[in-house]
């Protein structure tokens, strides 16, 4: 449930958990096999907060510039520092990185991918510094497809219907294509394959708006029991599934992000969320970063790697440290330019006068 301070218990936990897996993944490939499963769980957090957090009274044009500024300064910002990281480290990576740099920019490189014939599981962190940026090319054709739709489909009772009978449609697309013999690259980054992640989250959104509106609350149990049936079944993915098992794309990835989905609802209409293993004050610190750290950690490994700065514990725990100092860093610095221009708000005597009382006991 959206509690007192606009926070929706056990999401910092869920995004802790897919930051984990991706991060790991990339790092540890052989034993990490399945981490590639947090991107669905990034995929469904982000249709959800589109539809839970939807403003209404917001213009189409202002609704595309609070969620795309949102993605692309930090974005650019890692771009643009990475190129010059790996221009002073192999000049002939940098031909490969700028030939990338477009696709990225104009958010289809997940098409680009395709096109190259990219095998995601194969050529993992050997050549390319921002292969992990298909996923947000992915996310911003779904926000461009989305704020349309709101705009459209003015009632949440007639989105929820069609949202339904699209999520089926999609959640289809994947195992078919996979029997007719389409490539694990094709399958992977295709944006007809992927996004009924989004779509599931969106469902799941709407459906909890509606149900907290009219205050329909789940038992107490249920959403704690199902935190920790969901913890282990995502831990047991992240362990023993390669993204090369052809049974990922028959059933399992899309069986998942409708499990993740309707594990979002439960920690939006359950009062108390999943359990303080989702709530702990550290996963509330990672989460705030996520975004920037998901961003970060692809292209330090790859310089890293050019580097050769790779196979030791000493490496692997400093690539974790820059990652972060350069997230948080990026997460300040676009936060700071953001508020440039911005005029300080007047509080309300009414405000002050609650701050007064609340000090005054």
């Amino acid at each position: 449930m959206k509690n007192s301070t606009g926070r929706v218990r056990g999401l910092e936990g869920l995004r802790m958990l897919a930051l984990t897996g991706v991060l790991l993944y990339h790092m540890f490939p052989r034993q990490i096999k399945g981490g590639y499963f947090g991107v669905v769980i990034f995929f469904v957090i982000s249709g959800f907060l589109g539809a839970y957090t939807y403003k209404e009274d917001l213009s189409l044009l202002k609704h595309y510039g609070r969620r795309l500024m949102r993605i692309y300064p930090p974005m650019i910002i890692m771009i643009m520092i990475t190129v010059e990281a790996v221009a002073l480290t192999d000049h002939y990576r940098l031909s490969m990185v700028q030939d990338e740099f477009c696709s990225v920019l104009f958010s289809c490189n997940n098409y680009w991918q395709m096109i190259k014939q990219a095998d995601y599981f194969a050529n993992l962190a050997n050549t390319s510094a921002f292969t992990h940026l298909w996923y947000i090319s992915i996310l911003v054709q779904f926000e461009v497809i989305w704020g349309l739709f709101m705009k459209l489909i003015r009632r949440d009772r007639v989105r929820i219907r069609i949202l339904s009978l699209l999520l089926i449609v999609m959640v289809l697309i994947m195992p078919i294509r996979s029997l007719f013999g389409a490539t694990t690259t094709q399958l992977y980054y295709g944006t007809d394959t992927r996004i009924h992640a989004l779509i599931a989250g969106a469902l799941a959104g709407l459906s909890a708006r509606r149900a907290v509106r009219r205050r329909r609350m789940l038992y107490p149990g249920i959403c704690a029991i199902f935190g920790i049936e969901f913890l282990i079944f995502t831990l047991i993915l992240f362990l023993f599934v390669p993204g090369t098992m052809k049974a990922v794309y028959l059933f399992i990835m899309s069986f998942y992000a409708l499990l993740c989905a309707v594990f979002v609802y439960f920690c939006t209409v359950h009062g108390r969320g999943p359990g303080a293993l989702y709530e702990l004050r550290p996963w509330r610190f990672f989460s705030k970063y996520s975004y920037e750290i998901y961003l970060w950690q692809y292209p330090v490994l790859f310089v890293f790697t050019l580097r050769n700065w790779t196979g030791s514990l000493k490496f692997y725990a400093l690539q974790a440290v820059v990652i972060l100092v350069l997230s948080m860093w990026a997460h300040r610095f676009v936060a700071d330019l953001t508020s440039l221009g911005k005029k300080p708000q007047k509080k309300s005597l009414t405000t002050e006068l609650i701050k007064t009382a609340g000090s005054a006991k």
